[in-house]
């Protein structure tokens, strides 16, 4: 019976260190970025009424949440097409214009950058965005959705990579496995 503890006890102890190993964070996932781009709600919104520039403007569809946090609402805005990824992107942490959606991005969101390399968009936040969110399960899955079928009605992006302060993450909240890149979520549109 003693025997049985110590084994019991054995088992216990190295599961324990193998689930902290696992909870630490390194960096080899880490995607060094040519240049940040510190962005926010104010900035963006400071940037939409810049009227200086002579800019091209593309039409672009920018999901959000409906009010359950289960299913994608789709607006149209104008962006500039000079970093159309970053815009679209800044317009989708603005947040939603109707009452009928929501936006699940934090406010203290800020994006460091978006990088589009060999079809995957790598999108950068700082922590905000896992500190800041309060949603459950289907609303994590719906957040990682806005992000992703945002940037994919851009033909040339098929997957989207979300960072954290530039490297991967496993989750944001628990629910979703975000360490590897996303194709589009089409069964919540």
């Amino acid at each position: 019976m003693i025997k049985q503890i110590k084994i019991l006890c054995a088992l216990v102890g190295v599961l324990m260190l193998v689930f902290i190993a696992g909870c630490t964070s390194d960096s080899k996932g880490s995607v060094t970025n040519e240049k940040e781009v510190p962005t926010n709600v104010e900035a963006a919104e400071n940037a939409e009424n810049d009227t200086g520039t002579n800019e091209n403007k593309v039409k672009v569809k920018i999901y959000f949440s409906n009010q359950d946090a289960t299913k994608l609402i789709a607006e149209e805005r104008e962006i500039s097409s000079e970093d159309k990824y970053t815009a679209v992107i800044q317009e989708l942490i603005k947040g939603t214009v109707h009452e009928h959606s929501v936006s699940l991005i934090p406010k203290a969101t800020i994006l460091r950058s978006v990088k589009v390399a060999d079809g995957i968009a790598y999108v950068d936040f700082n922590d905000a965005i896992v500190r800041n969110f309060n949603g459950g399960s289907g609303a994590e899955i719906i957040l990682v959705a806005s992000i992703v079928d945002t940037l994919t009605e851009f033909p040339e992006v098929q997957q989207v990579q979300i960072l954290l302060n530039g490297s991967t993450m496993e989750t944001i909240t628990g629910h979703l496995d975000t360490s590897k890149p996303f194709k589009r979520i089409t069964d919540v549109l």
